[in-house]
């Protein structure tokens, strides 16, 4: 029997502060990459290619701003095996025209929901029951940020998680504006300074390395 797994399985990607983007990695960390001898594994896809790595100019656009990474789900099958091991190995990538035991794929239908997980799951704890064994025996670990309400709500719609993240990052930007317009109303005490003049004058990095 064939078992049907989506990777990238898990998603950790930098959220970055421009529209542009690049691939965020597909390989093992460390490993060795065919046809490259000097480059390891784990780095960040050039947009635009199937598996060239990123330099260092491909992180930022040209005004400077952070890209994000983008993810490529692909789905795998692999048959059952006697003995479980990692890394698993031996997976046929399934795609439109694929066969599967007696059965031709001849459709994939991809569906996405936002959920809030990472601020109200557990902790990896320091000390004590570790791994596994933190959830062994009716134990779990702590969770993280335990002061939130309700932690293990239901996420009833997308709209509530995007409601939510808009109202507290608002609350958080208007923060930051009252206390930025504050420290600067203290340095314009002194608007003929050398201190304001640099912090005025536009920052241009051209030719620095």
């Amino acid at each position: 029997m064939e078992n049907f797994r989506i990777h990238a399985a898990i998603g950790i990607a930098r959220v970055g502060n421009s529209n542009e983007h690049v691939i965020a990695p597909e390989s093992m960390t460390g490993a060795p990459l065919s046809g490259a001898s000097d480059v390891t594994g784990g780095l960040p896809i050039r947009a635009g290619t199937e598996s060239e790595p990123v330099r260092s100019s491909d992180l930022r656009d040209i005004h400077g701003a952070l890209k994000r990474h983008a993810a490529r789900f692909r789905i795998f099958a692999y048959p059952d095996l006697a003995e479980k091991r990692w890394p698993r190995g031996g997976g046929q990538e399934i795609v439109i025209g694929s066969t599967v035991g007696d059965n031709t794929v001849i459709d994939i239908v991809w569906t996405v929901h936002v959920a809030k997980k990472k601020t109200t799951t557990f902790i990896l704890p320091e000390a004590g029951r570790q791994r596994i064994a933190s959830y062994s025996d009716g134990h779990l670990p702590p969770i993280r940020n335990p002061s939130i309400d309700k932690p293990h709500a239901p996420l009833t719609t997308d709209r509530d998680l995007s409601d939510d993240y808009a109202t507290a990052v608002q609350a958080r930007f208007s923060e930051y504006l009252i206390n930025r317009n504050h420290f600067d109303d203290l340095e314009r005490r002194w608007p003929d300074s050398a201190f304001w003049a640099r912090r005025q004058a536009r920052l241009d990095l051209a030719g620095v390395a």
